[in-house]
Parts: structure tokens; C-alpha cells; sequence
């Protein structure tokens, strides 16, 4: 056993001896070593000046490493950039760009980075060439219109809403167009060619069916896209005359869609912006298209509930019209009776709100000729027991103009409002009504109190003439009960 084992870990003499033999013989010797300790030095000596090891290489007078990796290039950075290119040759390589720049991409997801980044920059490069006024052959716009319509036109997804979208609108989450990093400046490019472009050459390209996919277009749920459409809709109304028409025509028909057909439709607010813009050119005395737009266009939309998503543009709309003639606020004013939203306390804030914007404007003729029908509304919302609509009512008593307008036609002002004055005193629940409420009643007593005290024993004679019916009513009906 001892033997066997003594055999196993003693190792042979001539095996011994061959591995010393090897390993002298790897040792060099002379010339040969000397060199070899030379370039140990050199190598250690560049790695502590460069602050880098011996795998890195002197590069042009800069440290890199061995073998180090190539930019990554794409098929956008492989042409030269306009600016640097020879003027006469700057128009075909903007071509070449066109034509790149016609690749889709995939915005759903991640892949493909860099060369959705360099069809961005490449966008860019052609905004920025446009913009230095350069005069483009009528070809090469064709070109670029047709890159432009490729992307823009496409089918947009719409996020339903629900009522409480019609109450608050302003809570309503941004919806954000994943592609929105290359429509951006394909939007630019497009207010670039209508703007700075030759007026023929443009108008050629602008058809009224190029102009109603953009109307179409506003129905986005993002609201940057929303912004510049409008601000590309009224480009091409003040540059092409011969669109004029017709680009109102086509504005009335998403308005009457609102009205007749889908309530719930983006784009009505910026439609409404620009014929406001439009409405302001109109020169008095009115066409009967003028006339025709606010009568069957723009005052059916008060009855729509998605009113307050559009609100402050309608407004701007009837404002401009009463400021051109004062009797058209008559015409308001009768169509906002017509259309109250008795059962909508949100829509009755903004009718009163604009009411008071019309009363403001108006004089003792236009006040005489609604003064019935309007004291009595006014009068139905002092006394509502929703306490925005009281309080938004009362408010009228802290505008100086109409406080005049009142004060001159006191003798039918105040039989009607002081018996829902008095009606607030003895019923509304909510302090702040309450105290409003006296404020007016003040008011009023300063004004003309022998008017108000008068007032005051008239309304007292038809309370107790009410409270006489209403216990004869009530006998009737126990009577009946009985």
C-alpha cells in the first residue's frame, strides 16, 4: 500500500528535469532581452501620461482606444447639410430630403431610434430652409405639399366623453399625439410654404378638398395640433382670396354639426376663433350672409350641452357683432331667453354671464324693447335656489353700466326685482345670497326711496293676496281628501 502510494506523488527525476530545461530556455537571454524590457517601459510610461492603458493608441495627437467602435450613422446623415451646400445645387438635395423623409414610422413603439430621430432633425433642417425665403419651383412645392398630406391625413382616434366632460371641461386629461415630435414641424413646414411661398403656386396646391381634410383634422383630441391648424386655417383665409367663401361655408357646416348632430365634437372653439377673426372684417351695414351666419349659425349653439367647451369663443363671436350694430343685441338676448337652460345651473352661469356682457353694450333704445321678458328672467334667477345661479345674478348690481341702465328705468325695474329680493330674505339657504342680496336692497333704497318703499307695500299686498289663495287652495284639496 505504502509503496503504491509513494509511486502516485513522487514524480519521475526525467520528468523533473525536462520542465526546468523548458522554463530556462523561455528566459532570453541578450540582445533579445533587452529589447523586450524596452518595450515593457515605453508602454508603461504612455499609460501613465495618457491616463490610459496599453490598449489604447495615439490617434492625431488624441488618446483612443484599439479598436474602437464607428459613430452610428443612418441614411439621414449621409447627405450634406443645405447650409453647407453650393446655393445653385440646393434645391435638388432639399429634393433628396423630401423623398427620405417619406419613410413612415412606427410611433407604438421604441424601435428604430435613431432614425426616427434623424427624419426629425432632417424636418427640421427643411422648416429652417423654407424659412430663409427661398423661392421654391412649383415642382418641388407639389413635392412637399404631397410629403405634408401623407402624414397629416390619417384616421385620428377620438377618447369619448362623458357628462361630467360637458360640466367641468377644464378637468378633462391632454390627450398627447405619440407622433407629435415629427408633426410638429411637419405643421411648420406647411405654415412655411402658405406663408412665404409665391401666392399662385400656393393656391394651386390649396383645393377646397385639401382645406376641408384640414377642418377635419380638428376634431384631435391634442390640443398643439388643434393650435396650429387654426393658426394654418387662417394663413390660407387671409393669403387665398378665392378660398374665402368657401372656407366659411365649410366652418358653418362643422358649426351646424355640433348643433344638429354630434355635441360632443373637438374643434368647435378654435371654428368659432376664426370666424371671429372673419366676423371683424365684415363692414357695416351687414350682408345677408352675415346676417344668416349669426341667426341660423351661431345662436342655435346656445342650446347645445356641450356649451361650455366652447363658451368664451361664442362670446367673442356675439360681442363682435353688437360692437358692428347695437340693435343686434336685441337678437342675442331674445335667442338666449328662447334657449335658457332651465334644468342646467352650468349653462345658466354663462348665459347670465353673457347677458351681462350684451347689457353692458346696450342703450336705453335696446333696453326698452327686452326689458319685460328679460327683468322677469333676471328676476327668476335672483330667487333660483342654486346659489351660483343667484349669486351670478346679483352680480349685476356691481356693474356700473348697467346699474345706470337700470337706475334710468327704475319705475319698471324695481316692482320685479324687488319681490325676489324680498323672496331671497325670507327663503334662500345660502349665506352668500343672503348677504347679496342686501347689498341690492340697499342699493336701492339710496337710489329712490320713496320708489322702494312703495315697491315695498305693493309686493306686501300681493303676498298677502298669495298667502289668501294658497289657504283657499288648500281647503280645496282637503276638502277633496276628505
Amino acid at each position: 500500500m505504502a509503496t503504491r502510494i509513494q509511486q502516485r506523488y513522487q514524480e519521475p527525476a526525467e520528468d523533473v528535469r525536462k520542465s526546468l530545461s523548458s522554463e530556462v530556455q523561455s528566459i532570453p537571454s541578450g540582445k533579445k532581452a533587452g529589447e523586450e524590457e524596452r518595450r515593457y517601459s515605453r508602454e508603461t510610461s504612455n499609460s501613465r501620461n495618457s491616463g490610459k492603458g496599453p490598449g489604447w493608441a495615439t490617434v492625431r495627437g488624441q488618446m483612443a482606444p484599439r479598436n474602437a467602435p464607428d459613430k452610428p450613422t443612418t441614411i439621414f446623415s449621409s447627405l450634406q447639410r443645405l447650409k453647407d451646400c453650393p446655393e445653385g445645387e440646393r434645391e435638388a438635395l432639399y429634393g433628396k430630403k423630401l423623398k427620405l423623409c417619406a419613410t413612415m414610422y412606427d410611433f407604438n413603439n421604441e424601435s428604430m431610434p435613431l432614425e426616427k430621430e434623424g427624419k426629425r432633425q432632417t424636418i427640421a433642417e427643411l422648416v429652417e430652409f423654407v424659412g430663409t425665403k427661398v423661392v421654391l419651383s412649383p415642382a418641388v412645392v407639389k413635392e412637399t405639399i404631397a410629403l405634408i398630406s401623407s402624414h397629416i391625413f390619417r384616421a385620428l382616434t377620438v377618447k369619448e366623453r362623458s357628462p361630467i366632460d360637458i360640466i367641468d371641461p377644464e378637468d378633462d386629461e391632454q390627450c398627447v399625439d405619440k407622433q407629435w415630435m415629427h408633426l410638429e414641424y411637419i405643421y411648420d413646414l406647411l405654415l412655411r410654404i402658405i406663408k412665404d411661398q409665391e401666392l399662385k403656386v400656393v393656391a394651386k396646391e390649396m383645393t377646397p378638398v385639401f382645406v376641408v381634410k384640414l377642418l377635419d383634422l380638428l376634431e384631435s383630441d391634442d390640443a398643439r395640433e388643434r393650435d396650429i391648424l387654426k393658426a394654418i386655417l387662417k394663413s390660407i383665409y387671409t393669403k387665398i382670396h378665392a378660398l374665402r367663401t368657401f372656407l366659411r361655408r365649410a366652418m358653418q357646416n362643422v358649426c351646424l354639426k355640433v348643433t344638429y348632430e354630434n355635441e360632443m365634437q373637438n374643434g368647435v372653439s378654435e371654428v368659432l376663433e376664426l370666424l371671429h377673426h372673419i366676423i371683424s372684417t365684415f363692414k357695416v351695414p351687414l350682408k345677408q350672409e352675415h346676417l344668416s351666419l349669426l341667426n341660423t349659425v351661431l345662436l342655435p349653439l346656445h342650446k347645445v350641452r356641450s356649451l361650455p367647451c366652447f363658451h368664451n369663443s361664442l362670446v367673442l363671436c356675439m360681442n363682435e357683432y353688437a360692437t358692428k350694430d347695437r340693435n343686434y343685441i336685441c337678437d342675442v338676448v331674445f335667442a338666449m331667453l328662447r334657449l335658457w337652460p332651465n334644468s342646467m345651473s352650468v349653462k345658466q352661469v354663462l348665459f347670465l354671464s353673457e347677458m351681462e356682457d350684451m347689457l353692458s353694450m346696450a342703450k336705453s333704445e335696446q333696453f326698452e324693447i327686452m326689458q319685460g321678458p328679460l327683468l322677469q328672467r333676471l328676476a327668476t334667477c335672483i330667487s333660483c335656489p342654486q346659489s351660483q345661479v343667484a349669486e351670478r345674478a346679483l352680480a349685476f348690481w356691481r356693474n356700473d353700466g348697467i346699474v345706470r341702465l337700470f337706475n334710468n328705468k327704475r319705475k319698471v325695474v324695481y316692482p320685479i326685482i324687488i319681490r325676489a329680493l324680498y323672496k331671497n330674505v325670507k327663503q334662500h339657504w345660502q349665506g352668500a345670497v343672503h348677504m347679496r342680496t342686501f347689498e341690492v336692497l340697499r342699493m336701492m333704497v339710496e337710489t329712490d326711496h320713496e320708489l322702494f318703499d312703495q315697491c315695498s307695500v305693493d309686493n306686501r299686498k300681493l303676498a298677502a293676496e298669495e298667502e289668501v289663495k294658497e289657504q283657499s287652495r288648500q281647503k280645496k284639496w282637503q276638502g277633496l281628501q276628505d
